[in-house]
């Protein structure tokens, strides 16, 4: 059982990627790996403040126009996620072109997905098409970003759509589950695993397939297909309508922002515009911002993000082939600690703890710069920041 629970931990049954000669398999496992120790950077990430917004470094000869550089990095996770969901399952041959195979879409492919999948990689676009297009085209001037900040958020949003894209595909590699996590025998764990879809036929199985040391294995094509009957299931429209309600609670905070940043009706602001045209000069424009969930916290967008992102997972995993609540759509079923080491290496679930590790360190010191630079109300010195405000959950923390 030692060994069953290492090779989850490390590699959430996926097989171990090559590192000599990798095939297009083994460039999406490598990536949700990269995703699953992201959180080891946390620490770095609370002591570092990334240069830009509220801590960008205003006379850098590396800053970048903000809105413009914000479209530029953001763009690639909505591009990847589409060109991903829409190709064919990823290859474990490595005579097929890797290039070729990670990113090969057609309209029949797309088109053949489940319904449940297709209204989860709608809202993906939908949410991405706002931040990286709609946003930053409404957006009034904002401070300068750095290069590192736009090189390193391109990788991210690379990483994260060509993942993201894959597994709502159900392109992802067969999992490889070992025998030793089914709550049967070895014989029958041997015998392939049925995806939670009709269109898991579709798809390769690969024989060859083994697992450590040449322990019996069971493949599980396309974990990340949902059954057509998750459309009558209460858990996906759950997933779905909290999305919904956390992407409406992202966008609207986030207006809120940027009214502070536009100028007044009839008003020039020659300030504001020197940052967007030069990307190094002029201080932005802060100020206290009020309303909403502002009441209460620090970064209500944050945490209106991590609620629209924890209900996808919950609409795109609580009915997947690897979650216990889908029993009926596999079978052998899985010994009960297996699910959740499986559900940690689904995309949906590692984005949410990735945003919550980026971003939790940056609301508590984003929380600290405002209670700096406006003064506390009620420390005798004039402050007019909420004393009663919380950095990001209300009345906690």
């Amino acid at each position: 059982m030692t060994s069953a629970v290492t090779s989850l931990l490390a590699f959430g049954g996926f097989p171990a990627p090559s590192f000599s000669k990798p095939t297009a398999a083994d460039v999406y496992v490598l990536a949700v790996l990269i995703f699953k120790y992201f959180p080891l950077m946390t620490p770095l990430v609370k002591l570092v403040n990334a240069p830009h917004g509220k801590f960008a470094v205003l006379h850098s000869k590396l800053n970048l126009p903000g809105n413009a550089a914000w479209m530029a990095m953001e763009i690639w996770s909505p591009l990847l996620f589409a060109l991903s969901v829409a190709s064919p399952v990823l290859s474990h041959s490595s005579t097929q072109a890797v290039l070729t195979n990670l990113v090969s879409p057609s309209w029949s492919r797309l088109a053949s997905l489940p319904t449940p999948n297709l209204i989860l990689a709608a809202a993906y676009v939908a949410h991405y098409t706002h931040r990286a297009v709609l946003q930053p085209l409404r957006s009034p001037a904002r401070s300068p970003i750095h290069l590192s900040v736009a090189l390193s958020a391109t990788a991210f949003n690379l990483l994260n759509g060509f993942v993201m894209g894959s597994w709502i595909g159900g392109r992802s590699p067969s999992m490889l589950l070992p025998s030793s996590i089914f709550s049967v025998s070895a014989v029958t764990a041997a015998q392939p695993l049925r995806a939670a879809s009709w269109f898991s036929a579709l798809l390769p199985r690969n024989p060859s397939l083994t697992g450590a040391k040449g322990a019996a294995t069971a493949p599980l094509a396309s974990p990340g297909l949902l059954p057509e009957s998750a459309l009558y299931s209460p858990l996906f429209w759950m997933g779905v309508i909290g999305w919904a309600v956390g992407f409406a609670g992202n966008v609207y905070h986030d207006e809120i922002l940027m009214d502070i940043r536009r100028p007044k009706a009839g008003q020039a602001d020659p300030a504001s515009k020197a940052v967007e045209k030069r990307g190094s000069s002029a201080p932005p424009k802060y100020e206290i911002p009020n309303g909403g969930l502002y009441s209460y916290i620090s970064f209500p967008n944050y945490l209106c993000e991590w609620t629209e992102w924890s209900f996808y997972a919950v609409g795109a995993l609580s009915l997947s082939a690897i979650s216990p609540l889908s029993r009926a759509n596999t079978s052998p079923p899985l010994v009960w600690w297996a699910y959740p080491l499986l559900l940690l290496s689904a995309p949906p679930a590692l984005f949410v703890l990735s945003e919550i590790t980026a971003m939790l360190p940056r609301a508590l010191n984003g929380h600290a710069w405002y209670r700096a630079k406006f003064g506390v109300q009620g420390d005798g010195k004039g402050g007019r920041y909420p004393a009663e405000r919380k950095a990001i959950f209300p009345g906690l923390l």
